[in-house]
């Protein structure tokens, strides 16, 4: 039985807004700890026509960006220190 890791997975989700401008989708993923996001928009052509895939379904077309976002409260966590400042212990 395998382990589950939240690391390295992608969550899809419909964004639901009354912003004309907003995404359709939302994608939210965390790569070796790094936490990325991305707002999808229907893909069209210069001539206004959706991009669409064999079956008919459109693609849908945005940029991916580090996930920077702390919520209001909470300070950003400190990265760990390595102490070694008892070093002349001898044991």
């Amino acid at each position: 039985m395998s382990n589950f890791d939240n690391n390295m997975q992608v969550i899809v989700s419909k964004v639901v807004s009354d912003k004309a401008n907003a995404p359709t989708l939302r994608v939210n993923m965390e790569i070796n700890g790094v936490k990325y996001k991305a707002g999808l928009w229907l893909w069209t052509r210069k001539d206004g026509s959706n991009v669409t895939d064999k079956a008919g379904n459109g693609q849908y077309k945005g940029t991916l960006e580090v996930d920077d976002y702390q919520p209001q409260g909470q300070a950003p966590q400190p990265a760990p220190v390595d102490d070694f400042g008892d070093q002349d212990i001898p044991f």
